[in-house]
């Protein structure tokens, strides 16, 4: 067998057919490791938008809100050296982070096909990402599977005012669209963990 037919072969292996209302569907068979892969290339193209009074910081301007589909959930430890980040793997309980470390998660939405990233601190993913997902897992859903809409609330305590970031399910992917903001540049930046006062609707 020569080269070419081998590699026709291998080709011919990849490749589902399936029988559909109007004929036969040709669909590629594409392995879950690099699908895995593929994702992981782009997560790095993330626009990053910046949680500011508000709203979230787009370039030059302030949007009230962003609705789309939750895509990644990224936990970590960060210190910031100037002013730039030094991230390492995530630990469960706090006696365990280093000295100079802080709680932070990445999350990462899907907004009309653009992949947005926002940083999140303390007193947004603890207080009100967290109960969030939870509320969501207690009714059979996730994340991933309904699109979610983001606003910011100003709380405030002994130390100040801080904004936090508000998650409100809109509904399943199916019966909404999304619509896409401006795109965003990178940003990062530290923001002062202080407790929040504003109660999560989903505690």
């Amino acid at each position: 067998m020569t080269d070419d037919n081998k590699r026709e072969e291998r080709i011919n292996t990849e490749i589902i057919s399936k029988e559909n209302a109007k004929g036969d569907l040709v669909l590629f068979d594409i392995s879950d490791d690099t699908i895995a892969e593929v994702i992981a290339i782009g997560d790095d193209a993330a626009l990053w938008v910046k949680v500011v009074d508000g709203g979230f910081r787009v370039n030059d301007k302030t949007v009230p809100e962003i609705t789309g589909v939750i895509c990644g959930i990224h936990p970590y430890l960060v210190r910031w050296e100037n002013k730039q980040p030094d991230k390492i793997p995530n630990v469960q309980r706090d006696s365990d982070i280093p000295k100079g470390y802080e709680r932070r998660v990445d999350l990462k939405i899907i907004v009309d096909g653009q992949l947005v990233g926002i940083s999140l601190a303390k007193s947004s993913f603890m207080y009100q990402l967290s109960p969030y997902v939870r509320y969501l897992k207690n009714i059979g859903l996730r994340p991933d599977n309904v699109f979610t809409k983001l606003s910011v609330e100003t709380a405030s305590n002994a130390y100040g005012n801080f904004n936090v970031v508000i998650f409100k399910m809109v509904g399943p992917v199916d019966d909404v669209t999304v619509q896409q903001p401006k795109q965003p540049k990178p940003l990062i930046e530290s923001e002062e963990e202080t407790p929040p006062i504003i109660p999560s609707e989903w505690a």
